[in-house]
């Protein structure tokens, strides 16, 4: 294992390379999060693969640069060529899991992306299945004002990513239509969904229940139209499994990435 800087799209980009002789995986983390986080999930994953994480743009030892999804996949593409990772599969987690998914929308060479809990923090009431209009809205300024007090707690702390990346990000998240993504992936995607709340959400329980269940309404539209898309919710399992739960979650990506078009028997257990 080693640690390196490569230049991204104008941007040093903070590298660990787990080092392997399989095919090449690249992992992803989320929003505020560095690679340390996918280090777990990269040990379970080198015996099998070529695993590489890196800081994303912003965070961790990356450099700053604007952040958005195409300047992110920028950096990608970038990290591919010097590392001479050929067509790598990408795994992703929480925002890492949305530029995966973004990348799948352009890289139909790609042999599998896995986005583990990918999915954007609820913005509007119409997201919020079977909860009164004025209610729903209650619950996202509710939601929102929480949201903001841990931005300005970060941003009192000095810590990665600062205020005008996290903005940044939360911009991109915003606009980020999963539904859309998820119908026009050009490669296998494997899409993993938490079925359970972190500590911080349980007070937001009702509103977190209402967006699952809109949002499973939009991934089955998707679904229906992408035979390349498979859905996997993983019982009990928070959004935090990429940290929580890293043997399971190899355990998924592996299978999927070994039968990424489900042509044998049988789908990735997960329910």
């Amino acid at each position: 294992m080693g640690d390196v800087i490569v230049a991204g799209a104008g941007v040093p980009l903070a590298v660990r390379d787990f080092g392997g002789t399989g095919s090449p995986v690249v992992l992803l983390h989320g929003a505020g999060g560095s690679l340390a986080d996918m280090e777990a999930l990269g040990g379970e994953l080198r015996s099998a693969y070529r695993v590489v994480t890196m800081d994303l743009r912003g965070h961790g030892r990356s450099g700053d640069g604007r952040w958005t999804t195409d300047a992110v996949l920028a950096d990608l593409d970038a990290l591919a060529g010097e590392l001479g990772l050929a067509a790598p599969a990408i795994v992703g987690w929480s925002l890492g899991g949305m530029v995966a998914t973004e990348w799948a929308r352009r890289h139909p060479e790609c042999p599998g992306v896995v986005s583990l809990d990918g999915v954007p923090a609820p913005t509007r009431p119409d997201q919020l299945a079977g909860l009164a209009p004025d209610h729903a809205a209650a619950e996202l300024d509710r939601l929102h004002t929480a949201f903001a007090a841990m931005t300005v707690e970060l941003a009192r702390s000095g810590s990665r990513p600062g205020p005008e990346t996290v903005e940044q990000v939360r911009l991109a998240m915003a606009s980020f239509d999963l539904v859309a993504a998820l119908g026009a992936a050009k490669c296998p995607l494997l899409l993993v969904l938490a079925t359970a709340d972190l500590r911080p959400q349980q007070p937001f329980r009702e509103l977190y229940d209402a967006y699952r269940r809109g949002t499973s309404a939009g991934i089955a539209r998707a679904v229906a139209v992408n035979p390349g898309l498979r859905v996997v919710e993983l019982a009990g399992a928070t959004h935090g499994m990429v940290v929580d739960r890293p043997e399971r979650v190899a355990d998924l990506v592996r299978a999927f990435l070994a039968d990424p078009k489900g042509e044998r028997a049988g789908e990735p257990a997960g329910a």
